[in-house]
């Protein structure tokens, strides 16, 4: 049977943050780094989208007919989605990044 006692309003809060502690804390800190991972991914998909746009870009300077399709391609192969990364700019038809 559950013992029952009383604890002030005053106390309450200190009270639940000290027995709620030992189970919040290791979640907080797997949901912190989690977070911290999910942001360097995305860090590297960022890095990745503007290497891959400047390379494209050089390409396109030089005349180069296969750039854009093989740089599409590359950014699929590395499960990267083109549509996020590149858009055409209406006026000038060029290939611009994704901001």
């Amino acid at each position: 049977m559950a013992e029952s006692f009383q604890i002030a309003l005053s106390d309450l809060k200190e009270w639940l943050q000290k027995e709620t502690a030992p189970l919040v804390k290791p979640l907080k800190d797997k949901g912190k780094s989690l977070l911290n991972e999910i942001e360097n991914r995305l860090d590297d998909v960022r890095e990745n989208g503007d290497r891959i746009f400047v390379k494209s870009d050089k390409e396109v300077q030089k005349g180069s007919p296969k750039t854009l399709s093989d740089t599409l391609k590359r950014a699929a192969s590395r499960g990267i989605d083109h549509k996020r990364i590149f858009r055409r700019d209406t006026s000038t038809g060029r290939i611009l990044p994704y901001k």
